[in-house]
C-alpha cells in the first residue's frame, strides 16, 4: 500500500508506479489470491519508499510462509488454465500457517489451514503438494455441479489428489511430510488400489481409487492435458452420492468421462 492505495505486483515480482520518493508504503505477504497469516498476523515489511526499491521477505517471513504464499498463488493460476471463465475463488484466500497441532492441514470456510511442525512432521506450510491438495478441496466446493460442492467424501479427496498430482506430475503426494525418512509419502500412485477389494471405507484410503484410475488414465495417454480435459467435465457431471455409495459414484464418473 502506498498512500492508502494498494497496488499488486505482476508474476514477476515487478511493479512500476507514481509515487513520491520517501512516502510511506506497507508491503505485505497478501496479494489477489492469498493473505498469509500466522496467529492472525500477515508478515510485512514498513518502510519508505525510494526510486528503486528490492524487497525481500526473507528476514520478515519463515519459510512456510513464504512457501505457502507462493504455492496458493501457483495453484490459484493452474486451476483458471482449466477453468477460465470460473470466478468463484478469485479473491485472496487467507491462508494460515502455523496452526495449533501437527501433521495435518484442512480447507474449510473458504480458508487453507496448515499445522506446525511437530511430532516428527514438517510443517505442511512447506510441502507444495499438500498445499495443491487443499486448494483442489477449495476448487470441488466452489466449482463441482456449478458450486453445489461435493458430498461424497473419497471423491473429494480423490478430486483434490488429482489437482496435486496433475500440476506436479510425480504419483507422490505429501514427500517429505515425515522429518526423519525423507523417502515417505502420504499418497504412492504407483501402488494401485481397485474397487471393489481395496475400499475400506476410509475417504481418504478411498480416494485413491477414482484418483488413481485419473493417474493411470495420464500414463496410458502419455499426456496431462489430455487427461484433463477428460477430468474437466466431470465437473459439470452432478455425479455424487453419499458416503458409502463409492461403487455407483466411481461408475457414474467412469461413464462420464467415456460419454
Amino acid at each position: 500500500h502506498v498512500n492508502g492505495t494498494s497496488y499488486y505486483t505482476d508474476q514477476n515480482g515487478d511493479l512500476s508506479l507514481s509515487a513520491n520518493v520517501g512516502s510511506n508504503v506497507y508491503y505485505g505477504l497478501e496479494g489477489r489470491w492469498s493473505k498469509v497469516e500466522t496467529a492472525g498476523s500477515t508478515p510485512s515489511i514498513n518502510t519508505t519508499l525510494g526510486a528503486t526499491n528490492n524487497i525481500s521477505f526473507d528476514n520478515d517471513a519463515t519459510s512456510q510462509e513464504r512457501s505457502a504464499y507462493y504455492h496458493v498463488n501457483i495453484v490459484h493460476d493452474y486451476m483458471k488454465t482449466i477453468f477460465p471463465a470460473f470466478t468463484g475463488l478469485d479473491f485472496a484466500m487467507a491462508t494460515n500457517v502455523d496452526v495449533a497441532g501437527s501433521c495435518n492441514a484442512f480447507y474449510g470456510g473458504g480458508n487453507i489451514n496448515f499445522y506446525a511442525e511437530g511430532n516428527g512432521c514438517q510443517a505442511t506450510a512447506k510441502i507444495p503438494d499438500v498445499a495443491y491438495h487443499e486448494y483442489g478441496h477449495a476448487i470441488n466446493n466452489a466449482r463441482y455441479n456449478s458450486g453445489s460442492g461435493m458430498n461424497n467424501g473419497a471423491m473429494g479427496e480423490g478430486f483434490a489428489d488429482i489437482w496435486a498430482f496433475s500440476l506436479t506430475a510425480s504419483p507422490f503426494i505429501g514427500l517429505g511430510w515425515d522429518l526423519v525418512d525423507p523417502t515417505y509419502s502420504i499418497r504412492d500412485y504407483q501402488d494401485r488400489k481397485v474397487y471393489p477389494q481395496d475400499l475400506v471405507g476410509e475417504v481418504h484410503a478411498d480416494g485413491e481409487i477414482i484418483a488413481g484410475c485419473f493417474w493411470d488414465t495420464y500414463l496410458n495417454l502419455n499426456n496431462m492435458n489430455q487427461m484433463l480435459d477428460l477430468f474437466k467435465y466431470t465437473y459439470d457431471s452432478g455425479v455424487d452420492g453419499p458416503d458409502g455409495t463409492e461403487g455407483a459414484v466411481f461408475t457414474d464418473i467412469l461413464l462420464e468421462v467415456l460419454y
